[in-house]
């Protein structure tokens, strides 16, 4: 087989039978019909400078073949050698070859079967070999051979030149076809900074099927702009993907995916050097073009960068990407600084499918202390910054995307322990459901959280919903002073419900949750003891306790989540024991429904410092001031070390007697030892520092008094009256005093004479 590589200007040759020149085509390559090729040069011009190469190969007639695919014939599937076509190739030195044409307008695909683990035998090797480029461009063997099979494959150019070299002739296994097939997906390269690529979309009556990938061989990020962005009536999907695997595997999932849209982003970016923009259904007119993303670019994808920054070095109008998201059910833009200098910026968010176009903000306005939005997130969405003409004065944005309202929030535990939710000023998108699936959950066994509530207002007629196995439910009427902490084991649902969707932006809950591995919620029966015990050993520490090392339980006397007893406090007994002879494990009681009150109640301790207790710890003995506490291990300082804690928990009634206050006046709370005549308003009303022997008198706070009466009345009305009423009885007041003075000495005259 001869092939021509450069065509001198001034030259004349013939070929067999046939004769060229200098003003006729070279054929591509060229193939005898008999076993030798007569070349005869007619006429060369020796003074040119540009020689005339000619490129051949050896190959052997009987197993050689060159076909054309068309649309009649559009896959040739490579024969694979048998045991004795091995056996006759090796013996007589043959070499097979396989020559594939297409017309121009389509490129070749390479398809390996799926199940293709490996060559047939290890030392095979198929070279694929490009005439028109004159070189390899792919070798498949058993080392590379899941990169051409897991990934889409495309040669642009033909003709192909194929050999499958297979030095052992022993029986080979394994045999799955090797297909190449005509198609109209490309592949193309850009290989300079300011190279780009523009594909042009015709219009189809049939469903089809369009595959494009883009590669960057300077390694640089790609994005792709639309032509047409308004498609009232179109079918047409689009996928885009950042690598060139095979989208049929079920891990490999577009980072964009457009279908039956009405409209269509101006610009998407990704953060690669792959690009693969699939199309599929009836095609609409388009014209899309690729590049590299310039240091002038400031477009981006959501799943790339959760930030939306804008300042006064960007030049041009940005847009930030956000693609539809099926595990979660919304999600959440917090805007954290909105500044834009004049009335030609503005900030406008596009959602696609159904079509609906916003303006969020427009300048000039300088706005913090925003509200979050909420969107669905089965949609994608647009948010650009539109610049204008003008560029004078301050701007800057910064928005970020919060990747759910609690939906899986059990997958961030690992990363993040609380959340805030406020109402929304963005209609439409209230009361918000949640999942109850947990990847965390899945992977880590036995992992708890205490759920704390450190705000809660809802709106009227909203509530909030925990569900594990039953419902703990929260609403409008609930008061945060009364909700104590909870325990919930993961996966748990959580739901935010509404009857009203006139919610104030103020209004809302903030959550924290602390993840541990051990405890519970205990009940206490008055007059009952209790008792918790807890050890653990290298041996017996499993993955949530070394992630997660600590304990917590929570203790009350009654079901009731608002209210605790007045009348009886809790005993506690407490033993630790670590075989760790510098005693790190720490034990926190808190006399406390909540730990957001643990300023207000603090932990009990023997210390006046409020340091908690460490082991080794022998019958300690603390009360508490309440019905409910929190008891927190940790063991974090003790993963390779044996150690335990244990308590009687039992309850004692809380009496006043006439010298020992045991309740405050307003009989909250009991008062301990460490409360009582200790100097600070532990009750809040000063009852607990009251009856301390006199040796504490609390401060009183001033008191003034006022009678309430307009001075203008007092001066002209009241002060007269009094005046007169002075007058009178200086007159009269004398001589009536004297009368009732000289009737009680009679009557105590004749008294006294009786007696006598």
């Amino acid at each position: 087989m001869l092939n021509f590589i450069d065509s001198h200007p001034s030259f004349s040759l013939k070929i067999d039978d046939q004769t060229y020149d200098s003003k006729t085509t070279l054929p591509v390559y060229y193939i005898p019909k008999n076993d030798s090729i007569s070349i005869e040069i007619l006429k060369y011009d020796v003074s040119s400078d540009k020689p005339l190469n000619l490129n051949y190969w050896l190959l052997s007639r009987d197993c050689s073949k060159s076909l054309t695919l068309n649309n009649k014939s559009t896959t040739f599937q490579l024969p694979i050698p048998d045991e004795d076509f091995r056996h006759q190739q090796l013996s007589t030195e043959m070499i097979c070859g396989y020559i594939i044409n297409s017309n121009e307008k389509y490129s070749i695909q390479l398809g390996l079967d799926s199940r293709m683990k490996s060559m047939p035998n290890k030392a095979d090797t198929l070279i694929i070999y490009s005439i028109l480029d004159r070189e390899i461009v792919a070798t498949i063997s058993n080392q590379n051979l899941p990169v051409y099979r897991d990934a889409y494959t495309f040669f642009p150019s033909t003709p192909l030149l194929l050999f499958y070299d297979s030095p052992f002739f022993q029986k080979a296994e394994n045999i799955y076809p090797i297909n190449f097939t005509l198609t109209n997906n490309s592949v193309h390269h850009l290989s300079e900074m300011n190279s780009s690529k523009t594909i042009s979309i015709e219009k189809s009556k049939d469903n089809s099927k369009l595959i494009l990938i883009f590669y960057s061989d300077i390694l640089k990020n790609l994005l792709v702009s639309f032509s047409a962005t308004d498609l009232p009536k179109n079918t047409m999907n689009i996928s885009i993907f950042n690598t060139d695997k095979i989208s049929s595997s079920s891990t490999i999932q577009p980072i964009v995916l457009l279908d039956g849209f009405e409209i269509l982003p101006p610009v998407i970016a990704i953060n690669h050097s792959v690009m693969r923009i699939e199309l599929s259904g009836k095609f609409e007119s388009l014209s899309m073009t690729i590049r590299h993303q310039s240091l002038e670019d400031c477009h981006s994808l959501s799943m790339f960068n959760s930030i939306f920054k804008i300042n006064n070095n960007t030049a041009t109008d940005c847009t930030w990407f956000i693609p539809r998201d099926n595990t979660v059910d919304y999600f959440v833009l917090n805007p954290s600084l909105i500044t834009l200098a004049n009335a030609d910026m503005m900030l406008e968010m596009t959602q696609f499918k159904p079509k609906n176009q916003m303006t969020l903000f427009k300048g000039p306005s300088m706005l913090k202390d925003l509200p979050d939005y909420v969107f669905k997130a089965s949609y994608s969405y647009m948010l650009t910054y539109k610049r204008g003409n003008k560029n004078t004065g301050n701007t800057e944005v910064l928005i970020s995307k919060k990747p759910s309202v609690l939906s899986e929030y059990q997958t961030l535990m690992a990363t993040q322990s609380s959340y805030s939710f406020n109402s929304i000023n963005f209609p439409g998108y209230y009361p918000i459901g949640f999942t109850k699936t947990s990847l965390l959950a899945n992977q880590i066994k036995s992992l708890k959280t205490l759920i704390t509530f450190e705000k809660l207002e809802l709106g009227e007629q909203h509530s909030i919903t925990f569900t594990r196995i039953s419902p703990k439910t929260f609403t409008d009427k609930d008061q945060l002073e009364d909700v104590a902490d909870f325990i919930f084991e993961l996966p748990f649902a959580v739901s935010l419900n509404s009857d009203n969707l006139q919610a104030k932006p103020s209004r809302g809950f903030n959550i924290s949750m602390k993840q541990f591995c051990c405890g519970y919620e205990a009940q206490i029966e008055d007059g009952k003891s209790t008792i918790i015990k807890f050890e653990m050993s290298k041996q017996t520490l499993n993955q949530s306790c070394q992630m997660y090392p600590s304990c917590v339980w929570t203790l009350s006397f009654d079901k009731s989540k608002h209210k605790h007893l007045s009348d009886s406090m809790l005993a506690f007994n407490v033993s630790m024991d670590t075989t760790d002879k510098k005693n790190k494990a720490k034990l926190h009681l808190y006399d406390s429904i909540s730990l957001r009150n643990s300023s207000l109640h603090k932990a009990l301790c023997n210390s006046t410092k409020n340091e908690c207790l460490e082991s080794n710890t022998k019958n300690g003995l603390y009360k508490g001031s309440i019905g409910q506490a929190i008891i927190i291990y940790d063991f974090s300082d003790l993963i390779d070390a044996n150690h335990s804690v244990s308590m009687i928990i039992g309850s004692e009634k809380c009496k006043n007697n006439a010298y020992v206050l045991n309740k405050c006046s307003t009989q909250d709370r009991c008062i301990t030892d460490l409360m009582a005549c200790n100097g600070h308003n532990d009750c809040g009303d000063w009852s607990d520092e009251r009856f301390c022997n006199g040796s504490y008198v609390p401060p009183v706070p001033p008191t003034t008094y006022s009678s309430g009466v307009n001075v203008w009345v007092a001066i002209f009305i009241l002060m007269p009256i009094g005046a007169i009423l002075g007058v009178l009885a200086y007159m009269f007041l004398p001589q009536f005093i004297v009368k009732i003075r000289h009737g009680r000495y009679s009557e105590f005259h004749s008294d006294l004479s009786e007696v006598s």
